[in-house]
C-alpha cells in the first residue's frame, strides 16, 4: 500500500467512525437536538468522504491521488475537531454556563408554522425582484425565505406530537421538494438539498422507533446520490432552460423530463465515479492548498479571512463601504494556483479556509470552535423547541441553519448569520404583534352569559 492509499484508507475510517459517533449521540433518545449538529456532520461529510473514499476503489482511475489525499486527511482532523467541540465542549459549557431555561408560551403553533411557511415562500419569489439592489434587504429576503425550513420543521413536529403520521408524511414529501424547487427557481441543486437534510435531521431527533430512521436514511443517501449523478448529467440544459428565463412550464417540463430518465446510482460506473470525483470532491481543493502553502508558493493569510468574516457581521446598509463580498473563488485561486472560469461557482469550504489561515493548527481549533457553536444553538433550538416557545426555536434555529453552509465561505456564514438572526427577530415581533391583537380580538367578541341572583328561580 502506498503512502496516499494509506492516508486515504485511514481518513476514510476516520470519518465513518466520527460521523457515526456524532450521529449516535447528537439522535440518541433524550438528548436535547434540534438536528443541527448532525446536519453539520452529515453535510461535511457529503463533500469530503465520497470524494476521498473512491480513491480505494480499485477500478476508479482517479488522477491526483496524492493531493486528494492531503486534503482528505484535512477534512478527517476536522471532524475529529469538530466532534470534540459539539459531543464534549459544547454540552460541557451548558453545564457550567447557566442559562435561561426555556419558558412555554404554547399555542398558536399552527399559526406560527403557517406564518413561516407563507413568509418563506413569499420571500422566495420576492428573491428575483430585489437581489442586488439593496444590499441589506438582499440579505434578508434571501434569508427569509429559510423560514419555509422552520415552517416545514414545526408542521412535522405539531404532526408527530398529535399521532397524525399521513400528515407528517405529507411535510416529509413537501421537504424533499425543495431541491427541485430551487433546480427550478435558480437552477442549483445544493441549496434546496442543504434546507431539506435541515429538516429531516430535525425531525430524526425526535422521530421514533430509530430503526424506521436507519432504514429512512439508507434510501435518502441512495435517492440522493442518484438524484446528483442525474442532475449533473443534464445540469447545462437544466440552467440553460432556468437562466434563459423561460416560463415556468418549461422548467417544468425539461425537469420532468430530467427525472423520467433517472439513473439509479451505480458505484461500478466510471461516469458516476466522476461525477462524485468532479463536484463532491473538496479534497481535491483542500490538497491542492496544502501543497501550493507548503511548496511556499503563498504565504498563510494569518487570520485575514477571519477578519473579513467578523466585517461581515456589520449591514452594509450602515456599512456602505463595507470592503468585504461573498464568493470565494479569488481566494481558492489565491491559494492553490488553479484559475477558473468566471461563471463557474468555487466554494472554498471551511477545512481550506481554515487551512490557509494556520495550517493544521487553525483547522482542528477552527472546527472545535465551529462543533462548541453549533452544539450550544443545537441545545437552545432544543429547549424551546420541547417547551412549545415556538418565536424562540426560530430565533435559534434559523441561525443555526445559515452555520451549515459547509462548502461556502466564513464571510457568507457570518453575513447570513447575522441576516437569519436580524429576520427572525423581525418576523418575530410582527407576529407576536399581530397573534397577541388576534386573541384580544377575540376575547373581545365574547359576550359573557347573564347571571342571575343566586336563589331567584328562574320566571
Amino acid at each position: 500500500m502506498t503512502d496516499a492509499a494509506f492516508v486515504l484508507a485511514s481518513s476514510a475510517a476516520t470519518w465513518l467512525v466520527l460521523v457515526a459517533t456524532i450521529l449516535l449521540v447528537s439522535l440518541r433518545s433524550g438528548a436535547a437536538s434540534a438536528g443541527l449538529v448532525s446536519a453539520y456532520a452529515v453535510s461535511l461529510w457529503l463533500i469530503h468522504w465520497p470524494g476521498g473514499a473512491i480513491y480505494l476503489l480499485p477500478w476508479f482511475p482517479g488522477v491526483d491521488e496524492q493531493v486528494v489525499a492531503a486534503g482528505f486527511q484535512q477534512s478527517a482532523y476536522a471532524i475529529v475537531a469538530f466532534g470534540v467541540g459539539s459531543l464534549v465542549l459544547g454540552p460541557l459549557l451548558m453545564t457550567v454556563v447557566p442559562t435561561t431555561r426555556a419558558t412555554a408560551r404554547g399555542g398558536a403553533a399552527t399559526a406560527y408554522s403557517r406564518a413561516y411557511l407563507g413568509l418563506g415562500l413569499a420571500c422566495y419569489v420576492a428573491m428575483g425582484a430585489v437581489v442586488g439592489r439593496v444590499p441589506t434587504l438582499t440579505a434578508l429576503v434571501s434569508t427569509g425565505w429559510n423560514l419555509l425550513i422552520v415552517g416545514l420543521g414545526l408542521s412535522c413536529w405539531q404532526a408527530w406530537h398529535r399521532g397524525r403520521n399521513v400528515q407528517l408524511l405529507g411535510w416529509l414529501a413537501a421537504a424533499a421538494c425543495l431541491p427541485f424547487l430551487t433546480i427550478l427557481g435558480q437552477g442549483y441543486l445544493t441549496y434546496g438539498s442543504a434546507a431539506a437534510l435541515a429538516v429531516l435531521t430535525l425531525v430524526a431527533s425526535f422521530y421514533r422507533p430509530r430503526w424506521r430512521i436507519l432504514l429512512a436514511a439508507l434510501l435518502v443517501v441512495y435517492a440522493a446520490f442518484s438524484l446528483y449523478v442525474t442532475y449533473m448529467r443534464d445540469r447545462e440544459t437544466i440552467r440553460g432552460v432556468v437562466w434563459s428565463d423561460q416560463p415556468a412550464m418549461a422548467r417544468v417540463g425539461q425537469l420532468v423530463a430530467t427525472l423520467s430518465t433517472l439513473e439509479g446510482f451505480d458505484p461500478t460506473n466510471d461516469q458516476h465515479l466522476a461525477l462524485l470525483d468532479d463536484r463532491l470532491n473538496q479534497n481535491r481543493l483542500d490538497g491542492a492548498a496544502v501543497e501550493y502553502l507548503d511548496s511556499g508558493l503563498a504565504d498563510f493569510a494569518r487570520g485575514d479571512t477571519l477578519g473579513q468574516a467578523a466585517a461581515a457581521l456589520v449591514p452594509r446598509v450602515l456599512w456602505p463601504d463595507k470592503p468585504v463580498a461573498a464568493g470565494s473563488p479569488g481566494i481558492v485561486s489565491q491559494y492553490t494556483g488553479i484559475h477558473f472560469d468566471p461563471n463557474t461557482s468555487v466554494g472554498i469550504g471551511h477545512v481550506m479556509e481554515f487551512y490557509i489561515n494556520f495550517g493544521t493548527s487553525g483547522v482542528v481549533l477552527g472546527f472545535v470552535v465551529l462543533g462548541l457553536v453549533l452544539s450550544v444553538v443545537d441545545r437552545a433550538a432544543a429547549d424551546r423547541l420541547r417547551a412549545r416557545d415556538w418565536a424562540g426555536f426560530t430565533v435559534w434555529f434559523l441561525p443555526g441553519f445559515n452555520l451549515l453552509q459547509v462548502g461556502g465561505s466564513l464571510v457568507e456564514l457570518t453575513a447570513s448569520v447575522g441576516a437569519a438572526l436580524l429576520t427572525a427577530l423581525l418576523v418575530n415581533a410582527v407576529l407576536g404583534h399581530l397573534l397577541a391583537h388576534d386573541v384580544s380580538t377575540r376575547a373581545a367578541r365574547v359576550v359573557p352569559p347573564r347571571l342571575r341572583p343566586v336563589g331567584v328561580p328562574r320566571g
